[in-house]
Protein backbone atom coordinates (compact mmCIF):
# COMPACT_ATOMS: atom_id res chain seq x y z
CA UNK A 1 0.00 0.00 0.00
CA UNK A 2 1.08 3.46 -0.52
CA UNK A 3 0.14 6.73 1.38
CA UNK A 4 0.73 10.14 0.66
CA UNK A 5 1.14 12.98 3.24
CA UNK A 6 0.48 16.83 2.52
CA UNK A 7 2.08 19.46 4.56
CA UNK A 8 0.66 23.07 3.90
CA UNK A 9 3.85 25.28 5.10
CA UNK A 10 1.45 27.99 6.24
CA UNK A 11 0.74 26.02 9.49
CA UNK A 12 4.06 27.16 10.70
CA UNK A 13 2.97 30.63 11.20
CA UNK A 14 1.18 28.77 14.20
CA UNK A 15 3.86 29.47 16.70
CA UNK A 16 2.61 26.61 18.71
CA UNK A 17 3.23 24.39 15.38
CA UNK A 18 6.50 26.54 14.63
CA UNK A 19 8.19 25.25 17.94
CA UNK A 20 7.01 22.02 17.99
CA UNK A 21 7.70 21.11 14.37
CA UNK A 22 11.51 22.99 15.24
CA UNK A 23 12.23 20.55 18.78
CA UNK A 24 10.70 17.81 16.25
CA UNK A 25 13.20 18.28 13.87
CA UNK A 26 16.72 16.43 13.33
CA UNK A 27 19.65 18.92 14.23
CA UNK A 28 20.60 18.98 10.70
CA UNK A 29 17.58 20.30 9.96
CA UNK A 30 16.60 22.24 12.60
CA UNK A 31 16.05 26.15 11.73
CA UNK A 32 18.21 28.87 13.96
CA UNK A 33 15.37 31.34 13.55
CA UNK A 34 12.91 30.66 16.90
CA UNK A 35 10.16 32.24 14.92
CA UNK A 36 8.23 32.16 11.66
CA UNK A 37 8.60 35.18 10.39
CA UNK A 38 12.49 34.78 10.82
CA UNK A 39 13.11 31.58 8.79
CA UNK A 40 14.11 31.47 5.45
CA UNK A 41 12.22 29.73 2.61
CA UNK A 42 14.45 26.51 2.76
CA UNK A 43 14.03 26.15 6.57
CA UNK A 44 10.81 26.04 6.57
CA UNK A 45 10.55 23.29 3.79
CA UNK A 46 13.05 21.39 6.39
CA UNK A 47 9.99 21.40 8.83
CA UNK A 48 7.40 20.57 6.00
CA UNK A 49 9.50 17.46 5.32
CA UNK A 50 9.97 16.59 9.28
CA UNK A 51 6.10 16.56 9.70
CA UNK A 52 5.92 14.49 6.85
CA UNK A 53 8.53 11.69 7.30
CA UNK A 54 7.30 11.57 11.36
CA UNK A 55 3.86 10.75 10.23
CA UNK A 56 4.53 8.31 7.19
CA UNK A 57 7.34 6.71 9.67
CA UNK A 58 4.98 6.48 12.50
CA UNK A 59 2.24 4.46 9.88
CA UNK A 60 4.93 2.44 9.43
CA UNK A 61 5.87 1.89 13.20
CA UNK A 62 8.92 2.90 12.84
CA UNK A 63 10.72 4.83 15.45
CA UNK A 64 11.86 8.14 14.41
CA UNK A 65 15.32 7.90 16.34
CA UNK A 66 15.84 3.86 14.64
CA UNK A 67 15.54 5.99 10.88
CA UNK A 68 18.74 6.54 9.09
CA UNK A 69 18.34 7.99 5.88
CA UNK A 70 21.07 7.39 3.31
CA UNK A 71 20.99 8.25 -0.34
CA UNK A 72 21.03 6.06 -3.58
CA UNK A 73 23.18 6.69 -6.74
CA UNK A 74 20.85 9.85 -8.24
CA UNK A 75 20.23 11.28 -5.10
CA UNK A 76 16.73 9.52 -4.01
CA UNK A 77 16.44 8.92 0.17
CA UNK A 78 15.77 5.51 1.18
CA UNK A 79 15.94 4.24 5.02
CA UNK A 80 18.94 2.57 5.90
CA UNK A 81 18.17 -1.28 7.69
CA UNK A 82 14.33 -0.61 6.31
CA UNK A 83 14.73 -2.24 3.11
CA UNK A 84 10.81 -3.29 3.00
CA UNK A 85 10.23 0.52 2.95
CA UNK A 86 10.10 2.99 0.07
CA UNK A 87 9.93 6.85 0.05
CA UNK A 88 9.85 10.09 -1.46
CA UNK A 89 9.58 13.86 -1.47
CA UNK A 90 8.68 17.09 -3.53
CA UNK A 91 7.86 20.25 -2.56
CA UNK A 92 6.62 23.42 -4.61
CA UNK A 93 5.41 26.80 -3.32
CA UNK A 94 3.54 26.38 0.15
CA UNK A 95 3.32 22.73 -0.07
CA UNK A 96 5.46 19.88 1.27
CA UNK A 97 4.61 16.08 0.06
CA UNK A 98 5.29 12.02 0.76
CA UNK A 99 4.61 8.87 -0.55
CA UNK A 100 5.45 6.03 1.40
CA UNK A 101 4.70 2.34 0.95
CA UNK A 102 6.04 -1.46 0.26
CA UNK A 103 6.97 -0.48 -3.15
CA UNK A 104 9.38 1.91 -5.09
CA UNK A 105 7.56 5.44 -5.20
CA UNK A 106 8.18 8.60 -6.63
CA UNK A 107 6.02 11.44 -6.07
CA UNK A 108 6.41 15.23 -7.82
CA UNK A 109 4.14 18.20 -6.85
CA UNK A 110 4.52 21.49 -8.75
CA UNK A 111 2.74 25.16 -7.91
CA UNK A 112 1.04 26.55 -10.86
CA UNK A 113 2.53 29.79 -12.19
CA UNK A 114 0.56 31.47 -14.98
CA UNK A 115 3.31 32.90 -16.20
CA UNK A 116 5.94 30.95 -16.99
CA UNK A 117 8.58 32.25 -19.96
CA UNK A 118 10.83 32.37 -17.38
CA UNK A 119 11.06 28.16 -17.50
CA UNK A 120 12.44 28.71 -21.22
CA UNK A 121 15.81 29.83 -20.07
CA UNK A 122 15.81 26.23 -18.79
CA UNK A 123 15.54 24.97 -21.91
CA UNK A 124 17.32 27.18 -24.47
CA UNK A 125 19.61 29.94 -24.79
CA UNK A 126 20.40 32.79 -26.42
CA UNK A 127 23.29 31.35 -28.18
CA UNK A 128 21.44 28.19 -28.87
CA UNK A 129 19.15 29.34 -32.02
CA UNK A 130 17.69 32.41 -33.14
CA UNK A 131 14.70 30.89 -33.85
CA UNK A 132 11.91 28.01 -32.72
CA UNK A 133 9.65 26.12 -34.32
CA UNK A 134 6.94 24.93 -32.38
CA UNK A 135 5.47 21.97 -34.41
CA UNK A 136 5.13 19.82 -31.38
CA UNK A 137 1.69 18.32 -32.27
CA UNK A 138 -0.36 17.74 -29.38
CA UNK A 139 2.34 19.22 -26.86
CA UNK A 140 2.46 22.21 -29.19
CA UNK A 141 0.41 24.19 -26.23
CA UNK A 142 2.75 23.23 -23.61
CA UNK A 143 6.08 24.84 -25.25
CA UNK A 144 3.72 27.59 -26.60
CA UNK A 145 2.85 28.51 -23.35
CA UNK A 146 6.33 28.08 -21.45
CA UNK A 147 7.19 31.30 -23.67
CA UNK A 148 4.15 33.29 -24.10
CA UNK A 149 1.45 34.53 -22.13
CA UNK A 150 -1.10 34.57 -24.96
CA UNK A 151 -2.24 30.47 -23.65
CA UNK A 152 -3.09 27.75 -26.09
CA UNK A 153 -5.51 24.66 -25.06
CA UNK A 154 -5.21 21.80 -27.60
CA UNK A 155 -7.23 18.45 -27.20
CA UNK A 156 -6.53 15.40 -28.46
CA UNK A 157 -8.75 14.10 -31.40
CA UNK A 158 -8.07 10.20 -32.04
CA UNK A 159 -9.36 9.10 -35.41
CA UNK A 160 -8.68 5.26 -35.73
CA UNK A 161 -8.72 2.89 -39.24
CA UNK A 162 -8.89 0.12 -40.58
CA UNK A 163 -6.59 -0.97 -43.74
CA UNK A 164 -7.34 -3.82 -46.30
CA UNK A 165 -5.16 -5.63 -48.43
CA UNK A 166 -4.00 -4.78 -51.51
CA UNK A 167 -6.65 -6.93 -53.07
CA UNK A 168 -9.27 -4.99 -52.04
CA UNK A 169 -7.70 -1.95 -53.27
CA UNK A 170 -9.60 -1.54 -56.69
CA UNK A 171 -13.02 -1.86 -54.53
CA UNK A 172 -13.67 1.74 -55.41
CA UNK A 173 -11.70 4.11 -57.43
CA UNK A 174 -12.18 7.40 -55.76
CA UNK A 175 -12.62 8.58 -51.84
CA UNK A 176 -16.18 8.21 -51.10
CA UNK A 177 -16.88 10.95 -48.47
CA UNK A 178 -20.06 11.24 -46.29
CA UNK A 179 -21.56 14.51 -44.74
CA UNK A 180 -19.10 16.33 -42.53
CA UNK A 181 -19.60 16.76 -38.37
CA UNK A 182 -18.48 19.59 -36.34
CA UNK A 183 -15.70 17.38 -35.96
CA UNK A 184 -14.45 16.73 -39.37
CA UNK A 185 -15.27 15.19 -42.75
CA UNK A 186 -16.54 11.48 -41.32
CA UNK A 187 -15.75 7.92 -42.29
CA UNK A 188 -14.58 7.70 -45.44
CA UNK A 189 -13.50 4.65 -47.95
CA UNK A 190 -10.59 5.90 -50.08
CA UNK A 191 -8.29 3.29 -52.13
CA UNK A 192 -4.40 4.87 -50.91
CA UNK A 193 -1.79 5.71 -53.52
CA UNK A 194 -0.03 2.37 -52.66
CA UNK A 195 -2.91 0.27 -53.58
CA UNK A 196 -4.76 -0.49 -50.14
CA UNK A 197 -8.07 0.27 -49.14
CA UNK A 198 -8.99 2.33 -46.42
CA UNK A 199 -11.84 3.25 -43.94
CA UNK A 200 -11.85 5.81 -41.14
CA UNK A 201 -11.15 7.84 -39.19
CA UNK A 202 -13.30 8.44 -36.23
CA UNK A 203 -13.30 11.38 -34.44
CA UNK A 204 -13.35 11.17 -30.85
CA UNK A 205 -11.95 13.65 -28.06
CA UNK A 206 -10.00 12.54 -25.89
CA UNK A 207 -7.68 13.71 -22.62
CA UNK A 208 -4.44 11.47 -23.13
CA UNK A 209 -1.88 12.80 -25.66
CA UNK A 210 -0.27 9.39 -26.13
CA UNK A 211 -3.51 7.15 -26.31
CA UNK A 212 -3.12 6.43 -30.18
CA UNK A 213 -4.34 2.56 -29.14
CA UNK A 214 -7.35 1.13 -31.16
CA UNK A 215 -10.88 0.64 -29.43
CA UNK A 216 -13.60 -2.25 -29.62
CA UNK A 217 -15.78 0.85 -29.98
CA UNK A 218 -13.60 2.91 -32.13
CA UNK A 219 -13.13 0.32 -34.72
CA UNK A 220 -17.09 -0.86 -34.59
CA UNK A 221 -17.95 2.66 -35.38
CA UNK A 222 -15.62 2.50 -38.36
CA UNK A 223 -17.22 -0.97 -39.60
CA UNK A 224 -20.54 0.12 -39.22
CA UNK A 225 -19.78 3.48 -40.79
CA UNK A 226 -17.76 2.41 -43.82
CA UNK A 227 -21.25 -0.22 -44.68
CA UNK A 228 -23.23 3.02 -44.83
CA UNK A 229 -21.07 4.36 -48.22
CA UNK A 230 -20.13 0.58 -49.26
CA UNK A 231 -22.06 -2.10 -47.74
CA UNK A 232 -20.08 -5.06 -49.23
CA UNK A 233 -16.58 -3.76 -48.43
CA UNK A 234 -14.50 -6.49 -48.06
CA UNK A 235 -13.86 -5.90 -44.19
CA UNK A 236 -12.53 -9.51 -43.86
CA UNK A 237 -9.71 -8.63 -45.97
CA UNK A 238 -8.25 -6.28 -42.88
CA UNK A 239 -4.65 -6.81 -42.45
CA UNK A 240 -4.01 -3.53 -39.40
CA UNK A 241 -5.89 -1.15 -37.81
CA UNK A 242 -4.38 2.06 -36.23
CA UNK A 243 -5.12 5.42 -34.78
CA UNK A 244 -3.41 8.33 -34.71
CA UNK A 245 -3.85 12.01 -33.06
CA UNK A 246 -5.47 15.49 -34.42
CA UNK A 247 -4.12 18.58 -32.25
CA UNK A 248 -7.37 20.50 -31.68
CA UNK A 249 -6.86 23.90 -30.65
CA UNK A 250 -9.74 25.35 -28.62
CA UNK A 251 -10.18 28.07 -31.31
CA UNK A 252 -10.61 26.16 -34.05
CA UNK A 253 -8.06 27.21 -35.94
CA UNK A 254 -4.42 26.76 -37.18
CA UNK A 255 -1.65 28.65 -34.98
CA UNK A 256 0.76 30.07 -37.75
CA UNK A 257 3.46 32.32 -36.85
CA UNK A 258 5.66 34.48 -35.01
CA UNK A 259 4.08 34.48 -31.17
CA UNK A 260 3.86 37.98 -30.78
CA UNK A 261 5.12 38.48 -27.44
CA UNK A 262 8.26 35.65 -27.47
CA UNK A 263 10.40 37.14 -30.84
CA UNK A 264 11.72 34.40 -32.49
CA UNK A 265 9.11 31.63 -31.16
CA UNK A 266 7.34 30.44 -34.49
CA UNK A 267 4.06 28.44 -34.14
CA UNK A 268 3.16 25.46 -36.05
CA UNK A 269 0.14 24.59 -33.60
CA UNK A 270 -3.29 23.29 -33.71
CA UNK A 271 -2.63 21.92 -37.15
CA UNK A 272 -6.14 19.95 -37.60
CA UNK A 273 -7.65 18.52 -40.64
CA UNK A 274 -6.81 19.01 -43.28
CA UNK A 275 -3.47 19.29 -42.08
CA UNK A 276 -1.70 16.91 -44.52
CA UNK A 277 -3.28 18.75 -47.51
CA UNK A 278 -2.16 22.15 -45.61
CA UNK A 279 1.45 20.82 -44.33
CA UNK A 280 3.32 21.69 -47.89
CA UNK A 281 2.00 25.33 -47.98
CA UNK A 282 2.69 25.75 -44.34
CA UNK A 283 6.21 25.18 -44.61
CA UNK A 284 6.94 27.59 -47.31
CA UNK A 285 4.68 30.36 -45.23
CA UNK A 286 6.81 29.51 -42.12
CA UNK A 287 9.81 29.68 -43.97
CA UNK A 288 9.60 32.73 -45.87
CA UNK A 289 8.14 34.36 -42.27
CA UNK A 290 11.83 32.81 -40.57
CA UNK A 291 13.78 34.19 -43.82
CA UNK A 292 12.40 37.48 -43.44
CA UNK A 293 13.46 37.66 -39.27
CA UNK A 294 17.12 36.40 -39.90
CA UNK A 295 17.61 38.73 -43.10
CA UNK A 296 18.16 35.42 -44.66
CA UNK A 297 18.96 34.84 -48.46
CA UNK A 298 19.01 32.43 -51.12
CA UNK A 299 21.89 29.83 -50.83
CA UNK A 300 23.45 29.71 -54.50
CA UNK A 301 24.03 26.18 -54.83
CA UNK A 302 21.08 24.87 -52.84
CA UNK A 303 19.99 21.28 -54.30
CA UNK A 304 16.17 21.35 -54.40
CA UNK A 305 16.10 18.02 -55.11
CA UNK A 306 17.56 14.59 -54.06
CA UNK A 307 18.09 10.97 -55.38
CA UNK A 308 15.14 9.13 -53.83
CA UNK A 309 15.44 5.38 -52.84
CA UNK A 310 15.01 3.03 -55.69
CA UNK A 311 12.06 1.13 -55.33
CA UNK A 312 12.21 -2.56 -57.20
CA UNK A 313 8.59 -3.20 -56.67
CA UNK A 314 7.88 -0.54 -59.02
CA UNK A 315 10.99 -0.51 -61.40
CA UNK A 316 10.80 -2.56 -64.97
CA UNK A 317 13.00 -6.08 -65.20
CA UNK A 318 15.61 -3.80 -66.92
CA UNK A 319 15.78 -1.33 -64.09
CA UNK A 320 16.16 -3.87 -61.91
CA UNK A 321 18.86 -5.33 -63.64
CA UNK A 322 20.96 -2.33 -63.42
CA UNK A 323 20.13 -2.27 -60.08
CA UNK A 324 21.34 -5.32 -58.97
CA UNK A 325 24.39 -5.00 -61.52
CA UNK A 326 25.27 -2.01 -59.24
CA UNK A 327 24.82 -3.90 -56.15
CA UNK A 328 23.88 -6.99 -55.88
CA UNK A 329 21.67 -6.73 -52.58
CA UNK A 330 19.10 -5.42 -54.98
CA UNK A 331 17.94 -9.04 -55.63
CA UNK A 332 17.67 -9.96 -52.23
CA UNK A 333 14.57 -9.58 -51.25
CA UNK A 334 13.69 -8.59 -47.35
CA UNK A 335 10.15 -8.00 -47.50
CA UNK A 336 8.14 -10.60 -49.33
CA UNK A 337 4.74 -8.83 -49.17
CA UNK A 338 5.86 -5.21 -50.42
CA UNK A 339 8.94 -6.75 -52.59
CA UNK A 340 11.46 -4.69 -50.57
CA UNK A 341 15.33 -5.55 -51.23
CA UNK A 342 18.30 -5.45 -48.73
CA UNK A 343 19.55 -2.80 -51.14
CA UNK A 344 16.63 -0.61 -50.75
CA UNK A 345 17.21 -0.96 -46.69
CA UNK A 346 20.74 -0.04 -46.85
CA UNK A 347 20.04 3.16 -48.89
CA UNK A 348 17.34 3.68 -46.56
CA UNK A 349 20.05 3.55 -43.30
CA UNK A 350 22.74 4.63 -45.02
CA UNK A 351 21.47 8.14 -46.76
CA UNK A 352 21.67 12.22 -44.54
CA UNK A 353 19.12 11.50 -41.41
CA UNK A 354 18.94 8.09 -42.39
CA UNK A 355 16.68 5.46 -40.64
CA UNK A 356 17.86 3.73 -37.37
CA UNK A 357 14.89 1.73 -36.62
CA UNK A 358 11.89 -0.58 -37.43
CA UNK A 359 9.78 2.28 -38.19
CA UNK A 360 12.23 4.55 -39.97
CA UNK A 361 12.90 1.82 -42.23
CA UNK A 362 9.00 1.10 -42.59
CA UNK A 363 8.30 4.70 -43.42
CA UNK A 364 10.90 5.26 -45.66
CA UNK A 365 10.99 1.96 -47.71
CA UNK A 366 7.28 0.15 -46.84
CA UNK A 367 9.14 -2.55 -45.02
CA UNK A 368 6.87 -4.63 -43.21
CA UNK A 369 3.29 -2.76 -44.00
CA UNK A 370 2.21 -6.06 -45.84
CA UNK A 371 -0.27 -8.38 -45.81
CA UNK A 372 2.02 -10.13 -42.85
CA UNK A 373 2.29 -6.67 -41.19
CA UNK A 374 6.32 -7.38 -40.11
CA UNK A 375 5.43 -11.06 -39.30
CA UNK A 376 8.24 -12.22 -41.66
CA UNK A 377 10.81 -9.65 -42.21
CA UNK A 378 11.47 -7.56 -39.03
CA UNK A 379 14.19 -9.85 -37.88
CA UNK A 380 16.07 -9.68 -40.85
CA UNK A 381 15.29 -6.02 -40.87
CA UNK A 382 17.60 -5.76 -37.33
CA UNK A 383 19.73 -7.74 -38.80
CA UNK A 384 20.44 -5.04 -41.17
CA UNK A 385 20.38 -2.31 -38.65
Amino acid sequence: MIKVYLYDLNNLKDISEYGYRQKQARKERRPASSEYKDAGYRELVNLGVTAVLSRALSDCKIAEDDAELIYGEHGKPYLRDYSDVFFNLSHSGRYVMCAAGDVEVGIDIQEHVPDRRHIAGRFFTEYECRTVVNAAGVYADTFNNMVSSRSLHITPRRGEYILMDKKAGNFVSHTVFQQPTRLGKGILVTPTVHGNLLAGPTAEDISDKEATNTTAEGLSQVMEKARLSASRIPLNMAITSFSGLRACEEKGDFVLGEASDAPGFFNAAGIDSPGLSSAPAIGVLLAGQIAEKLHAGKKADFHAQRKDIPCVAESSPEEIAALIASDPAYGNVICRCETVTEGEIVNAIRRPLGARSLDGVKRRTRAGMGRCQAGFCSPKVMDIL
